[in-house]
Parts: C-alpha cells; sequence; structure tokens
C-alpha cells in the first residue's frame, strides 16, 4: 500500500470535505498537496473517506488497498539563540543562521547543528535519519 502524508492543516482539509460530502473537492485537495496522480488521489480519499465515514457510523466508500492517506507530524519551526538572543525561526533560516554565524562559532559546533538541522528536515519529509 502506497500511503500520502500530509501536513496536518491539509489533512484537516481533506477530511472536511469529506465529511461534507465534496469528494472531488477532497481529491483536488489532496492532489495540491502531494501532487499524486488522479487515480491514486481518488484511490486514497476513498481509504480515509471510508475512515471518516466509519467514525461517523454511516455507510462507507469502497474498499480498496492500494493507497492512503495520513497525517505527518512535522517540525515547521525552532527556537535558536544567537547573537540577538532568542528567536523562532523556520528551518530554512536556521540553516542561514547557523552558516551566517560560522566565523563567530567553532566549526564544530557549525557541523554539529548543520547536522541536527538535516535530521529535523528529514524527519519532516519522513525519510531516515542518519545516525552517524
Amino acid at each position: 500500500m502506497k500511503t500520502f502524508y500530509v501536513r496536518a492543516d491539509e489533512y484537516a482539509e481533506v477530511v472536511q470535505h469529506l465529511r461534507d460530502g465534496r469528494k472531488i473537492q477532497a481529491i483536488k485537495a489532496l492532489r495540491t498537496s502531494t501532487g499524486c496522480l488522479l487515480r491514486e488521489a481518488k484511490l486514497a480519499v476513498e481509504t480515509l473517506g471510508r475512515r471518516v465515514v466509519e467514525d461517523l457510523n454511516t455507510v462507507g466508500y469502497p474498499r480498496n488497498n492500494e493507497f492512503d492517506v495520513e497525517m505527518r507530524s512535522m517540525i515547521t519551526k525552532v527556537t535558536m539563540v544567537v547573537g540577538e538572543g532568542e528567536i523562532e525561526v523556520d528551518l530554512d533560516t536556521a540553516q542561514f543562521y547557523v552558516m551566517k554565524d560560522l566565523g563567530k562559532v567553532p566549526l564544530k559546533e557549525t557541523r554539529r547543528l548543520t547536522k541536527l538541522l538535516t535530521q529535523l528536515e528529514e524527519f519532516s519529509r519522513e525519510e531516515s535519519i542518519d545516525e552517524s
């Protein structure tokens, strides 16, 4: 089974469309957030719709075992302590701050911060995290 992972807000949007009986809008929303094919989105929405409808104790959508949709936990922001004090930034901006302070921070610490930010991005993309 192929699973499409979407952010919590995107997942909520697809589910709300299903609860409101707007299956086509749910398919469009899933395609927009994942870039999947129409057939994949249709089958995944049917599987998700079955779960949503079963939660509502009513008749469900047809079953398939090909595609599914699940919510992905993501890290979108981190808090860093830099020269200006504590700031909350997204992961891309955090990498910028690490590189910007390259001359002020020991190389070993820069490597450690870069590795941490890379692992946070991999986690958010649901990739395996390199533990070396």
